[in-house]
């Protein structure tokens, strides 16, 4: 699985600066006119453009920009992940681990966050339960006051709520809660101190999509429940993070191959994805034996309408779907001309 992306030098030197720009107080105020819609705006695009004038040549700087969306956009996912352990700060300025590949590192952002003392220490402890850090989880719960701990409690527990279907039919339901927070808390309380439960208990969690994904925790799975992990993951959003790449480039060759067999299709818009556009061909010509011919044509309308259509310039994706196409089948490419749909691609192919 391609999943040990090389960079193009012009990438690595890029992603730092882009980073860079993302971090700025004016970009974040812009954050979601970027990627909210999905489509270029003239106003942050302007703004950005004006910015890094001042410090690089004007193709340098026209190809940066092309790199602040997709990091932008990354931004904007661990803000949606997280939004239910942090609530409004997650809007706050964080201060991100990146890797060089222009992602976030989420396990080395959440060791800086539960020391962040711009954070509530409620919250602190919420990051160090979602990450299965036993020793910080313990230690903030030890110095949580009792009004911090009742608030955490509060939040962990199932609660009733009232809601209308009709201004005359008032119903009530039960809320879950935060189920996480409630684990630990008991495991705290009852103060028996085995490791073993927390990882048990998180490894239950793994399909869950908000769960941040430990690759030790994925490494205990079986192979069986290692593809089906995986399989989960990517049929949800066709995104992994950086975790869950470290944990594919390990797979076992014969896991690998069922992946193949069983997600084909999925793990080729996940190739569409920054930041490993730059393997998308070399994976296609692996799944070719795999993909029907309506993937094929699934994935030229994904390539047209959520890339092209809509602006992304993170990589040169008319030269892309050409590629792509070049190098399909023969039957692939007659499935394709001979249906309702052959006059969307054709401007293109």
């Amino acid at each position: 699985m391609a999943v040990h992306t090389v960079m193009t030098l012009e990438r690595l030197c890029l992603v730092p600066v882009a980073i860079s720009v993302c971090s700025s107080s004016v970009v974040r105020e812009l954050e979601k006119t970027i990627v909210s819609s999905f489509l270029d705006s003239d106003e942050w695009k302007s703004l950005i453009c004006k910015k890094l004038s001042r410090y690089l040549v004007l193709p340098l700087s026209k190809r940066l920009t092309y790199c602040i969306k997709p990091i932008c956009f990354e931004i904007t996912m661990w803000k949606t992940n997280h939004f239910e352990i942090l609530g409004s700060s997650v809007h706050n300025p964080i201060d991100f681990f990146w890797d060089s590949m222009g992602t976030i590192d989420h396990l080395k952002t959440a060791k800086r966050l539960v020391h962040c003392h711009d954070l509530t220490l409620p919250q602190r402890f919420a990051i160090a339960c979602h990450y299965c850090m036993v020793t910080e989880a313990q230690r903030l719960w030890n110095k949580a006051s009792e009004s911090e701990k009742n608030f955490l409690m509060k939040l962990a527990k199932p609660k009733e709520e009232v809601y209308y279907k009709s201004p005359k039919e008032i119903h009530t339901r039960i809320t879950q809660g935060n189920a996480v927070l409630r684990f630990w808390i008991d495991w705290l309380q009852e103060g028996t101190k085995n490791e073993h439960d927390c990882e048990y208990f998180h490894s239950t969690l793994l399909w869950n999509r908000y769960i941040p994904v430990l690759s030790h925790l994925v490494q205990t799975l079986t192979s069986e429940e290692a593809v089906g992990f995986f399989s989960c993951r990517m049929k949800w959003n066709y995104r992994i993070n950086n975790n869950e790449r470290f944990f594919l480039s390990n797979l076992r060759l014969v896991d690998r191959t069922e992946l193949f067999k069983t997600q084909p299709f999925e793990i080729l818009v996940m190739h569409l994805q920054w930041p490993l556009q730059i393997e998308f061909i070399r994976m296609a010509d692996c799944l070719w034996s795999h993909l029907t011919k309506r993937n094929f044509l699934d994935m030229l309308f994904v390539i047209v309408c959520e890339k092209i259509n809509k602006q992304w310039k993170d990589y040169d994706y008319f030269e892309l779907i050409r590629e792509f196409w070049h190098r399909s089948p023969e039957n692939f490419k007659q499935y394709v001309v001979q249906s309702n749909y052959f006059p969307c691609f054709e401007i293109y192919l």
